[in-house]
């Protein structure tokens, strides 16, 4: 899905353009790409209530620890896709 964002300055009457470009993928995608940098997914859940992902979900948030780091120091991760494509 490509759309643009118009911002024009009231002072100048310039017009800058945006453009942008967004790709929905699946939850094996998301997870997939995560494991190849070296995360763990913990928790996978359809929406900011932590409900689980289901058909209608409007969200897809994978929360990921990364497991490469030495214990002290884990990062953790939220991915989340605008909508699900179903």
């Amino acid at each position: 899905m490509s759309f643009e964002i118009h911002y024009v300055f009231a002072s100048s009457g310039e017009d800058v353009v945006s453009t942008n470009e967004l790709r929905f993928r699946t939850q094996a995608e998301l997870t997939h790409s995560l494991v190849d940098v070296g995360f763990s997914v913990e928790h996978v859940f359809g929406d900011w209530a932590r409900r689980p992902v289901e058909v209608g979900s409007p969200e897809l948030i994978l929360i990921a620890t990364r497991m490469k780091c030495p214990v002290s120091t884990f990062v953790t991760a939220a991915i989340t896709a605008l909508t699900l494509p179903w």
